[in-house]
């Protein structure tokens, strides 16, 4: 179970990392959501221990499990959801007012931007 679990983080944050190096901007955004999940799999898959749910009466002797894990997963999650909308706000700012997300098209713009701002008049 280890060796699959290790495959899913592998393949998941090669997959983030791919799409980061990308050169638009909603690649950027996917990529960053693809790498935080995989750092909730590594997470859960890591602290993960079977046992019984940590719930009042636990049986006498019983493994429980770490629901401490779970939570920080969770919190995380809801991080990454909220972070990943943000994003995607701003990249539809940016194509609203450039209608491009192509990140060297914008180097482009913004170096023209400057250019022209410093001219006189």
């Amino acid at each position: 179970m280890i060796a699959v679990e290790s495959i899913v983080v592998a393949l998941v944050f090669g997959s983030g990392a791919a799409l980061m190096l990308r050169r638009d901007l909603i690649s950027l955004v996917a990529g960053s959501s693809l790498l935080s999940s995989a750092a909730f799999v590594f997470l859960v898959a890591s602290g993960g221990s079977l046992g019984v749910a940590p719930i009042h009466p636990i049986p006498q002797g019983a493994a429980v499990s770490d629901p401490v894990v779970q939570a920080l997963a969770l919190t995380g999650l809801v991080i990454n959801v909220a972070t990943t909308a943000v994003l995607i706000a701003l990249v539809r700012g940016t194509w609203a007012d450039h209608r491009t997300i192509d990140l060297d098209e914008l180097a482009r713009i913004e170096r023209r931007e400057e250019r022209d701002a410093g001219e006189p008049g």
